[in-house]
């Protein structure tokens, strides 16, 4: 059985002038997948999105299979914003 280690990055949120969006109020959803995963789960896996309320969003991503992955993030809402 071979051991995976958990992929993980970071989402960083600026403005159209490179500014950081602080705050929180943006919610990311952020999937991997690769042939692999598709035939055997029938579909992509999720990651896990932790804000760190500095406009950087911790993602972690179990990995499941060895292999080449693709990763969409796509931020899916603004909550809260002013």
């Amino acid at each position: 059985t071979q051991s995976l280690t958990p992929a993980s990055f970071t989402i960083t949120a600026v403005d159209r002038l490179g500014n950081r969006l602080h705050g929180g109020f943006l919610k990311y959803d952020v999937r991997m997948s690769s042939p692999e995963m598709i035939e055997s789960l029938g579909g992509p896996l999720r990651g896990t999105v932790e804000d760190n309320f500095d406009g950087s969003y911790r993602v972690s991503m179990p990995l499941t299979f060895p292999g080449t992955h693709s990763v969409t993030a796509t931020c899916k809402q603004a909550v809260n914003a002013r």
